[in-house]
């Protein structure tokens, strides 16, 4: 099984349909589209009135490990794991091995 689209969403709910609750949300598709980078982060925020949420914001690619070391070291989440970061290090090592979005053109 691989990966055909993802997406990670920092909210300030526990609703995951709350548009308005969300600060950050980073999408990769597996298949890029011509309109917009195969991975991008949104913000959900305004400069001068105008909104930001919209926009995509080139971004690399990252594995759920590094997504999850993220959440541990950055927000404080607390992991059951005895060693969560070599855990996560060597899955994150068979993500890097297997990746295939080194070869996608330079967006747009």
């Amino acid at each position: 099984m691989e990966v055909q689209e993802g997406l990670y969403i920092f909210s300030e709910s526990s609703d995951p349909d709350d548009e308005a609750a969300w600060v950050m949300r980073y999408e990769y598709d597996r298949v890029p589209q011509a309109h917009k980078p195969q991975s991008h982060l949104h913000v959900n925020a305004e400069r001068g009135g105008q909104s930001l949420r919209h926009i995509h914001f080139p971004t690399g690619r990252i594995s759920v490990e590094q997504l999850i070391a993220h959440l541990v070291l950055e927000h404080g989440i607390h992991s059951v794991h005895e060693d969560t970061l070599g855990f996560l290090a060597a899955s994150h090592k068979g993500f890097r091995e297997r990746r295939t979005d080194l070869e996608v053109e330079v967006f747009p």
